[in-house]
């Protein structure tokens, strides 16, 4: 029964010529192939924008991290800001001096 409907409806004539052509069918087939089933398909490119912004954002952060830094050798030279950093990050203190943490 369902064959002969098929050949009553004969289903490659209800297609529209433009998808009946080979080149056409060549360059759909290769795009999708390109496009999904390729090692770099568009996954793998989405991967690779999302590493370069995270190395973008890295780059920035060390950039400000170095400019930190620069700063504080520039002042190592200083002794009044070596007393003042010792103070504040290692609990330093003159003699007969006291110090108190407060949290």
């Amino acid at each position: 029964m369902i064959f002969h409907y098929l050949q009553k409806v004969n289903l490659i004539e209800n297609i529209p010529a433009f998808f009946k052509n080979r080149f056409f069918l060549t360059s759909f087939v290769f795009l999708v192939w390109i496009s999904f089933f390729d090692h770099y398909n568009f996954f793998f490119h989405a991967e690779l924008i999302q590493q370069k912004n995270e190395l973008k954002k890295e780059l920035r952060r060390l950039k400000i991290e170095t400019a930190k830094n620069t700063i504080f050798l520039r002042n190592m030279n200083n002794s009044e800001f070596m007393e003042k950093y010792a103070r504040e990050h290692y609990l330093m203190k003159k003699d007969g001096e006291d110090i108190f943490m407060l949290d």
